[in-house]
Parts: structure tokens; sequence; C-alpha cells
């Protein structure tokens, strides 16, 4: 920063045009940290598996293989600095009927909406708009598959 303002007071012509910059580089040094997830690696989404890397390990998801899948809005584990407060998270049973568990967070979700959307028949997007929507806790069921495709 101390270049920038020494920079604009050698060229005072270029004062406005230094800090514009200077201050675009910091909005997007910003935009891409929030771009980030803070609660687990990475997720990458390959046709109909999704691969979903946390700090607890890493699991293939393979979509035909889900049997249920809901959003859930839970009061989380630790607080933060102003309290407990509530956070988000996919809850996905397989056909084995093990669960994995995906937290929720922006970069990721449109992209596992399209997911979801695209290779669970009746997946339900409009109830988990809601859930994603609401403010209070619940768990809104998006897909079930039926026991006779089990």
């Amino acid at each position: 920063m101390a270049g920038v303002f020494l920079a604009a007071k050698a060229w005072p012509d270029l004062e406005a045009p230094l800090w514009a910059a200077f201050l675009g580089a910091v909005g997007y040094h910003i935009y891409r940290e929030q771009r980030k997830p803070v609660n687990y690696d990475s997720i990458t989404v390959r046709g109909r598996t999704i691969e979903y890397v946390s700090r607890g390990g890493r699991e293939l998801i393979d979509l035909a293989e889900v049997v249920r899948l809901s959003f859930v809005r839970e009061e989380a584990l630790f607080e933060d600095l102003y309290g407990p407060y509530l956070e988000t998270k996919w809850l996905i049973q397989m056909r084995d009927r093990h669960f994995v568990e995906v937290m929720d967070e922006w970069p990721h979700r449109r992209v596992l909406l399209r997911s979801f959307a695209g290779h669970l028949p009746g997946f339900d997007a409009a109830l988990a708009r809601k859930g994603i929507r609401s403010r209070e806790k619940g768990q809104w069921v998006c897909f079930e598959r039926s026991t006779s495709a089990v």
C-alpha cells in the first residue's frame, strides 16, 4: 500500500487510476478467497459421479447408487465469534445404507443442484431451494428412490 501512496504522490495525474487499480486488486483477492470452500477441500463432478474431498477423507458418490437425498439445516457443532449458528449440508444415503454428509457452501451449490437434477429422476429442486432459503432448522427430503428401484 505504501508503494501506491508514494507512486500517487510522484505522479499526481495517475493518483486516481493507481488507487483504482490497487482497490480493484484487493477486491479481486477478496472475491477469490470467498470462492474457496471452508469446510471441505474440493468437490468435482464428472458425469453422475461426485468426488467430495474433506478433511475426513475422500468420497466417490455415484448418483445411481443414491436412495435418499436431504438438504439439512442444523445448529453447527462449533460456535463462531457471534455465538451459535445454523449450517447447511446435503445428507446422502447410498444403496449400501451408508450416509455421506456433503457440506453446502455457495461455491459448489449450483454445480451440485444441477448434478442432482440431471441424475436423480424426481429430484425436487423447488424443495431444495425452500430449504436453502429457510432460516429455520429442518430437513428437506429432495429425492427418494422408490423401493422397487432399489
